[in-house]
């Protein structure tokens, strides 16, 4: 019974099951083998005898935690792939988001953008403005999707583990590193520079003249 959670389970000889539920019938049979190397061949020996038994081809099904595992990799791997999905869309309309939030910045700071370079500002310094604003309005976002992340992955290895019956200390746990950490908060910065880029240059490009009489 290794492996799974004893909060889910009751452990009872045959004779007081059936007194207890009325029930002559056995639907699950657990085995624990000495050798991990004759847990296939023995799972599909006892397929094969249960199944000649009743004279049917699909009456029983060995399943072993080998075949359990694989298939929850499989479906981890189709998670992964449609996370990714889901990240690539969610960066595209973040950094549309961030664009569109430093041109309407601009468009409101016309005058202000005027004066600034009016008094001397430069092109460069303009741009560096909208760029360093961008990247503070990404990184917050950044660092807000990492805390949903990490509560996101903990109620999903909850949920894999509740449906696996399967214990906190034998189920899946999540792994958050520090290189993801590192590497989601260099991809929000990315993201927010190039999402800046456009409105910065747009900025450093008006006429101090234009800009201050922008009504």
């Amino acid at each position: 019974m290794g492996g799974f959670s004893s909060d889910s389970l009751v452990l009872m000889n045959q004779r007081d099951f059936r007194k207890l539920t009325g029930q002559s019938n056995i639907s699950i049979i657990y085995l624990r083998v000495n050798d991990i190397n004759d847990v296939e061949p023995i799972a599909a020996s006892i397929q094969d005898a249960i199944n000649q038994n009743h004279g049917r081809k699909d009456f029983a099904q060995a399943t072993t935690m080998t075949s359990v595992l694989e298939t929850v990799q499989s479906i981890i791997g189709i998670l992964q792939l449609v996370l990714v999905a889901i990240a690539s869309i969610a960066l595209v309309v973040a950094s549309i988001g961030i664009m569109n939030t430093m041109l309407t910045s601009v468009m409101e700071r016309t005058r202000e953008i005027g004066i600034m370079k009016a008094i001397g500002a430069t092109n460069q310094d303009i741009m560096s403005i909208f760029i360093i604003e961008g990247i503070l309005v990404s990184s917050i976002g950044g660092i807000v999707g990492i805390i949903l992340g990490v509560f996101g992955s903990q109620g999903l290895t909850m949920v894999l583990n509740n449906f696996m019956m399967m214990g906190d200390s034998s189920g899946l746990a999540p792994v958050i590193t520090l290189v993801s950490v590192v590497l989601a908060v260099m991809v929000s910065l990315i993201v927010g520079v190039f999402s800046s880029l456009y409105p910065a240059w747009k900025a450093a490009r008006m006429s101090p003249i234009e800009a201050v009489r922008y009504e």
